[in-house]
């Protein structure tokens, strides 16, 4: 048996094990089923939706739909399974940092984690900090192995071109009064990765540095009180419906937005603010004691071989080898249109640990006062 079965044999348990009237049904599944994903397309929970919808089909015969339904940390996907019949045909893909988000059920459906139940490990993942070429770390993998660097994104400003007659290209454009309501960050920077790094990139673009991001948590504080800063989600929903005309999200979570804002009569740009570069690197590591090891283990291989790499400049994002495969020849000319210019990655540089942590203190301790709460 290879692993590929023991990967397809892992989907079959997830679905097979759902609750609900499935399990008496003979001729389960006899229709295509949905596999709900809580983040946007690109992210490293969206490849591997898709990695398992793949052998689930094999293995099922039966099609089986991703749907991203991006929101309040994963939270909205989850409320849709609930909402669901309990039949069987309809299942979620959802980091374990979902469920233990107490704070997001509370305020969509309280009871939300008595309505679910966890049925199966297929890995985990951490964030991992990448470094200057000056630092005594080598490489984008653990020395003792409990990681290994698999993507990265860069800040990005992405406008509807259709309800933005002139789209912002940098930091500064974006404090100008036209843009008055418009403009919104993923999420709470002491909590989202995303946030985070819009902070930090508004600080590099205001004489900041990653030993000092006040000047980042001050540009927002004075977006907020221009009125520019709005508070509400940057989800597809929110994209589509046009309540975000402007986000500030990683590179990769727009390019699998753009068809449906398309097909909802929207045209929408994005571009890379050049006055304050940011990139962050996310690590992938398996679960010693995963139900389904194998599976796990194959997962990593597959991410950081050829074609899982590959798989992330598809989504829009950059996988740690892009090197590598640039040099090989892999990396097509169709590849590169959904990536930030050459030159522009080419700057991105990496704050240590030490750096990270002192920047998350500097949040923890300024936000609140500056910006979420004022």
């Amino acid at each position: 048996m290879n692993l590929w079965s023991i990967a397809a044999r892992a989907v079959v348990a997830l679905l097979l094990f759902a609750p609900g009237a499935a399990l008496a049904q003979a001729d389960f599944p006899n229709r295509p089923l949905r596999l709900l994903v809580g983040f946007p397309p690109g992210g490293s929970t969206d490849v591997l939706s898709r990695v398992l919808a793949q052998e689930a089909r094999k293995a099922l015969g039966q099609e089986v739909i991703i749907v991203n339904k991006p929101g309040a940390s994963g939270a909205l996907a989850i409320v849709d399974v609930v909402a669901s019949p309990a039949d069987g045909y309809t299942i979620a893909l959802t980091p374990s940092s979902t469920l233990t988000l107490a704070h997001e059920f509370q305020q969509i459906r309280p009871d939300l984690l008595e309505q679910t139940d966890a049925l199966l490990t297929v890995g985990r993942q951490r964030i991992g900090i990448a470094v200057k070429a000056e630092s005594d770390i080598k490489t984008l993998k653990d020395a003792a192995g409990p990681w290994v660097g698999a993507y990265y994104g860069i800040m990005s400003i992405g406008s509807n071109a259709t309800l933005v007659k002139n789209p912002p290209k940098t930091w500064a454009d974006l404090t100008k009064p036209e843009y008055k309501g418009q403009v919104t960050i993923n999420g709470d920077p002491r909590e989202a990765g995303a946030a985070f790094a819009a902070v930090v990139a508004a600080s590099l673009a205001n004489g900041g540095s990653y030993d000092d991001i006040m000047p980042g948590i001050e540009y927002f504080a004075n977006l907020k009180k221009s009125g520019n800063l709005q508070v509400i989600d940057v989800t597809e929903a929110a994209l589509l419906s046009g309540d975000v005309p402007i986000a500030i999200d990683w590179s990769y979570n727009f390019p699998g937005v753009v068809p449906k804002l398309a097909e909802a009569g929207f045209d929408f740009v994005s571009t890379i603010p050049t006055d304050g570069l940011y990139g962050s690197y996310y690590a992938q590591s398996v679960v010693s004691d995963a139900v389904h090891p194998c599976a796990a283990r194959l997962w990593i291989e597959h991410i950081t071989g050829d074609e899982g790499a590959l798989g992330y400049l598809e989504g829009g994002a950059i996988p740690a080898r892009y090197a590598a495969l640039d040099a090989a020849g892999k990396i097509t000319p169709e590849m590169k249109e959904k990536l930030p210019p050459a030159d522009i990655i080419s700057q991105i540089t990496f704050p240590t640990a030490a750096q990270v942590e002192a920047m998350k203190q500097q949040l923890t301790e300024n936000w609140g006062p500056m910006v979420g709460d004022a």
